[in-house]
């Protein structure tokens, strides 16, 4: 589980994530790369606005504040 949604600068993991995740704009580029094993990631440099968490096949929206 990812929290708090929306974010502010830092998006936290209730687990450590099982495997690479990969935060998305709306253009399809990543923007940021979540390592595995991290409890947390930073979100501070991004601009405002609609993101996508995607880990393995699931991909979940974001709103960054």
């Amino acid at each position: 589980d990812r929290y708090p949604n929306p974010v502010t600068d830092m998006l936290l993991f209730a687990n450590p994530l099982s495997e690479q995740a990969e935060i998305i704009d709306l253009s399809g580029r990543i923007v940021v790369t979540v390592m595995s094993n991290e409890r947390s990631a930073d979100l501070s440099s991004l601009d405002s606005g609609v993101y996508f968490f995607r880990q393995s096949n699931k991909t979940v929206r974001l709103v960054k504040q």
